[in-house]
């Protein structure tokens, strides 16, 4: 009987697979499941379209990016048979936040017939972060390649020091400008994307920051406009700049915390002396489309963000813009304990900590007025245009509907549980995301 529960056990760890079609709940357990593994994680078997339930990229590049820290060796398997040539690759792994992200924290990639696929972090990120795509000038003499196809990939130079090049635009992962656009953010060699500092600008520069958000307006013109069939744009189509400003600022700010806060690990020093963590971060915009019917359908198994999406959709169908920055560092929760300032908050419990955070009362910086208000800076943006955002840090999977919120909690940062009846694992990093709705019914 023990022989064949241990068969047992034995076959479940050599199961680990990621199939089209789960959900970010589905993932959930299964992370679980590999973490409750007491000896080193199973081979993960990736499949390479993993469907378009709502927030799927973003949680299985949480279950590999949470298995990468704790492990010291994992393996994803791709599930395709052995292509050849490693250019045969470069379609698939360069345009895959989970496979960037696996890559990224040290896995192992093997084909189905169990052949090494010789990809490396450092090529990975030498990769992205050195593609040269045609380009057209935008009104700050900034050459922007967004919608253009990528021409070649071609060796970096040295990250200090970028190319004068007028064709250089680095971090982009091989997205459809249509449907989404990712950019990528390598520490410690390429930890500010030029397309955020023009190459010259260092968080948090008042600069950067203008950067940043003509680098995301000009993101949200392509999904936006891209929903929208030609014949119906005409000249006179402008971004909506009010109406996107709290999704600009709630991107901005909670890219500056990931930069700041998400590449250093553990130390009792001053921020800038702790240890880098080698990883990736990434800020995502995504377009989901289609009828109301079959988007309520994609939040499967997410309770809240299909009520939220049941009281906010107007008209048959909608486009669903989701913004999101994600890192893979020490989360909110362990970054303050193991701070300078954790002597104050060993004994208070992580909900707590998160509390404060949230209310902006927390800060690792001395010294700084401003400090500490990165994150409720962020809740209030997506509080001015009724949103919805979802956290993942730490055990928590929280959520806030703005849209329901009443006058009287107007400044309140309260979040609740996305799934109150199950127990979470611990996951690394922090990651935020925000959605808000279109109708495709234009008034003219």
């Amino acid at each position: 009987m023990a022989t064949r529960a241990t068969t047992r056990s034995k076959r479940t760890a050599q199961a680990a697979e990621i199939t089209r079609g789960l959900t970010a709940p589905d993932i959930e357990r299964l992370l679980t499941s590999i973490l409750g593994n007491a000896s080193d994680p199973p081979p993960i078997r990736l499949a390479r379209n993993l469907g378009d339930n709502f927030f799927i990229d973003t949680w299985v590049s949480i279950l590999l990016g949470t298995v990468g820290r704790k492990s010291d060796s994992f393996t994803v398997v791709d599930w395709s048979e052995h292509q050849g040539d490693l250019t045969n690759y470069e379609p698939y792994i360069y345009s895959s936040i989970p496979a960037v992200t696996a890559l990224s924290l040290g896995a192992k990639f093997t084909s189905s017939d169990h052949k090494n696929i010789p990809l490396t972090r450092d090529q990975i990120a030498l990769a992205i972060c050195s593609r040269r795509l045609p380009t057209l000038p935008d009104e700050d003499g900034f050459l922007w390649g967004v919608s253009h196809p990528v021409a070649h990939i071609q060796p970096s130079t040295s990250p200090a020091s970028p190319s004068t090049s007028p064709i250089k635009i680095r971090s982009m992962l091989h997205d459809s400008p249509a449907s989404s656009n990712t950019v990528c953010e390598f520490d410690p060699l390429f930890s500010l994307s030029d397309l955020f500092s023009g190459g010259k600008h260092h968080i948090p520069s008042a600069e950067e920051q203008r950067l940043f958000k003509q680098r995301m307006s000009t993101f949200i013109r392509d999904l936006e406009f891209g929903s929208i069939p030609p014949e119906q744009l005409s000249n006179a189509d402008e971004l909506d700049e009010e109406r996107i400003q709290p999704l600009l600022d709630f991107l901005l700010e909670a890219h500056e915390n990931s930069c700041l806060f998400g590449l250093r690990g553990r130390g009792t020093t001053s921020l800038d002396q702790r240890p880098i963590l080698p990883g990736v971060r990434f800020v995502r915009l995504q377009k989901y489309l289609g009828a109301n019917s079959a988007l309520i359908d994609r939040a499967s198994g997410i309770p809240p963000l299909r009520e939220y999406l049941r009281n906010t959709l107007k008209g048959e169908s909608s486009a669903i813009i989701e913004g999101s920055v994600s890192d893979f560092g020490l989360g909110i929760v362990e970054f303050i304990r193991s701070s300078v300032i954790g002597q104050w908050h060993e004994k208070q419990s992580a909900s707590h900590i998160l509390d404060l955070a949230f209310r902006g009362r927390v800060t690792t910086r001395r010294g700084d007025p401003a400090a500490g208000k990165g994150i409720y800076k962020a809740l209030q943006a997506v509080r001015g245009v009724g949103g919805f955002v979802s956290l993942r840090s730490d055990k928590f999977w929280l959520y806030r509907d703005f849209s329901i919120s009443k006058e009287e909690e107007i400044h309140r940062t309260e979040m609740s549980d996305m799934l109150p009846d199950e127990a979470l694992s611990t996951v690394a990093g922090t990651h935020w995301l925000f959605l808000y709705s279109q109708s495709l019914t234009r008034q003219r």
